[in-house]
């Protein structure tokens, strides 16, 4: 809080994973036996557990921020009545 009162000072905290790297320049594989050990280190499983495509997009330069400064609740009241039996074993 500042002398003059509340600072509005807000702000996003964006974590992105790290950039790529180049990988290795990798030699042609011969012909004649596959290579088992490649195929084994392939990822059968995504690495993120939630695989799914992005669903929403967001403009960074329409983030905006809305301060409530008042809300009124409107009601209607309503009675109540309240009903009570005991309840019986059925008689066969």
């Amino acid at each position: 809080m500042e002398e003059e009162g509340w600072e509005e000072d807000y702000e996003v905290i964006e974590e992105v994973p790290p950039t790529p790297e180049e990988p290795a320049a990798q030699t042609k594989p011969k012909p004649g036996w596959p290579d088992f050990a490649a195929s084994a280190a392939m990822p059968w499983e995504p690495h993120d557990p939630d695989w799914r495509d992005a669903s929403l997009r967001v403009v960074l330069d329409s983030v905006t921020v809305h301060q409530v400064r008042r809300v009124e609740f409107k009601t209607d009241e309503f009675i109540v009545t309240r009903r009570r039996w005991e309840k019986r074993e059925p008689d066969f």
